[in-house]
């Protein structure tokens, strides 16, 4: 997963952490609400109206039992009217009220319990209904005068305000105990959503905090890099960035490696290749000065060869004759090393032309094959069914792997199993050469200085096959690697541009 993406989901989900405690505070601070808004505009005048109510109708039973004997009836029917006139408006505005509570809430308890009271408003407003038109009937008969039947309506009455004043006292008992129970159920569900929102803050800090230690994490090798960059771009290509990690800063990292190396790796050759170049220039300048006397030496010492055979004493003619042999074949292997210090030190540039690499590598193999067999080394090829074809130089080539060869010969002259293998493969844009021996091999500090000029682990070796053969690969815009291990083999592995 890549780091933008990992930081993005980090920060996506402490939001939704934030987000589901605000929102669950916001609910319980809603529901919270709902309940006080319960008392305090409902339940709460709900009980004081009903309070109200049982007031009046006790002081409506009161003046009903004194409306014969009290002395100023008129005051008392008057007020008598004034109640049976107002207790249906309060009770209707109790009804509206009742009503807008079972908009306001919509928790099953407390539907039920409004539904119920409704259901008592409206059988106290079918009492009032009935107590009026017997009000009617009394006041009438009290017109008339006292008789038997005002009796009866005014027993009737009587046990009408009562059934009316036990609704009532019903009304106002289950308000109060609706005001009780909604009141600690709302301190409970405060304490709740106390507990829970210090619960979901606690959380929230604990993972903002665990966040920000992950991206702290996750970022922390930034300096790493930056100081690796600072150091590797003041000119230090030893250093190493010690980081390992499998995302972009990872790979970030590897690359920075990868590029350090390289830039070391340039530099090397760089520095061997001007190195190679100054002992280029001063082995021709060497070469040139000593090849002339050296040519006149060779022709003297014929010369003397000649006039020693004309020598009567055999003794003496042999002695002259052995001297004389010894010194042409010094000259012999000097002409040789010097032409080689005036190859290397002028190489020629390749003339490259579109090559079969698979005929040429047959054809080294054939001309390498009899020396080999003498040599006691055999000599396997093997080569892709299809053409090879490079743009190269084709004698620089033959002579690259004729030399390669060689030295795979020369380097298995103390093993039992002498073999040398020659490889061509085809990449998608290189031919490789690859010759591996069973030779003795080469320790880790003799592979780095092989292609070092004037280096050679060989008795009598000139040291500079090696550096030639790598100057033309890399003419050749190709590469050269070597693995060795001592005791087991050497493998040469050449990498060259397809055409």
């Amino acid at each position: 997963m890549h780091v933008p993406t990992k930081i993005l989901l980090a920060f996506l989900f402490l939001t939704a952490i934030f987000t589901a405690s605000s929102g669950y505070s916001l609910l319980k601070h809603h529901a919270v609400a709902t309940e006080l808004r319960l008392i305090s505009r409902g339940y709460l005048k709900m009980a004081f109206t009903i309070v109200e109510m049982r007031t009046t109708q006790r002081l409506q039973t009161v003046q009903l039992e004194n409306l014969i004997e009290e002395r100023d009836e008129a005051f008392v029917r008057g007020w008598i009217t004034s109640v049976r006139r107002i207790r249906p408006i309060v009770l209707s505005n109790l009804k509206s009220n009742v009503d807008d509570l079972l908009t306001l809430t919509s928790q099953p308890e407390e539907r039920a319990f409004l539904l119920s009271v409704k259901n008592k408003i409206e059988e106290t407003q079918a009492l009032y209904a009935t107590a009026e038109d017997d009000y009617q009937v009394l006041f009438a008969l009290l017109d008339e005068g006292i008789g038997p039947e005002a009796e009866e309506i005014l027993k009737l009455l009587r046990q009408q305000e009562e059934e009316i004043a036990s609704i009532l006292r019903h009304l106002q008992n289950i308000s109060v105990q609706r005001i009780t129970t909604v009141t600690a159920r709302s301190e409970q569900a405060e304490t709740r959503t106390l507990w829970m929102v210090s619960a979901l803050i606690l959380l929230t800090v604990s993972i903002g905090l665990l966040t920000a230690y992950m991206i702290h994490r996750l970022l922390l090798p930034l300096g790493e890099l930056r100081r690796g960059v600072e150091i590797i771009g003041k000119g230090n290509l030893d250093y190493r960035v010690n980081v390992r990690r499998s995302d972009e800063i990872g790979q970030f990292a590897s690359q920075l490696n990868l590029m350090a190396a390289a830039l070391q790796e340039r530099d090397r050759r760089l520095i061997l290749t001007e190195r190679l170049a100054a002992i280029g220039k001063m082995a021709s300048h060497i070469a040139h000065e000593v090849k002339n006397p050296l040519s006149s030496i060779g022709l003297n010492t014929e010369l003397v060869s000649e006039e020693a055979r004309e020598i009567v004493d055999e003794k003496r003619r042999g002695e002259i004759l052995a001297l004389t042999t010894s010194i042409s074949r010094e000259v012999d292997r000097m002409t040789s090393l010097i032409n080689h210090y005036l190859q290397f030190g002028r190489p020629p540039k390749p003339r490259k032309a579109d090559t079969d690499l698979g005929a040429l590598v047959a054809e080294v193999r054939d001309f390498m094959a009899p020396e080999m067999k003498s040599a006691g080394v055999r000599i396997d090829v093997r080569a892709p069914g299809e053409a090879v074809v490079a743009g190269v130089d084709r004698d620089q080539i033959k002579q690259v792997m004729i030399n390669l060869l060689k030295n795979a010969m020369e380097a298995m002259d103390d093993s039992t199993a002498r073999s040398v293998r020659l490889d061509l493969e085809k990449s998608a844009d290189h031919a490789i050469l690859i010759v591996s021996d069973t030779g003795r091999g080469m320790t880790g500090e003799e592979r780095e200085k092989i292609f070092e000029p004037f280096y050679s682990s060989k008795k009598g070796g000139s040291g500079l096959g090696l550096p030639l053969t790598r100057q033309i690969v890399l003419d050749h815009g190709g590469s050269i690697e070597v693995e060795s291990e001592k005791g087991v083999g050497t493998t040469f592995e050449i990498a060259l541009p397809l055409s």
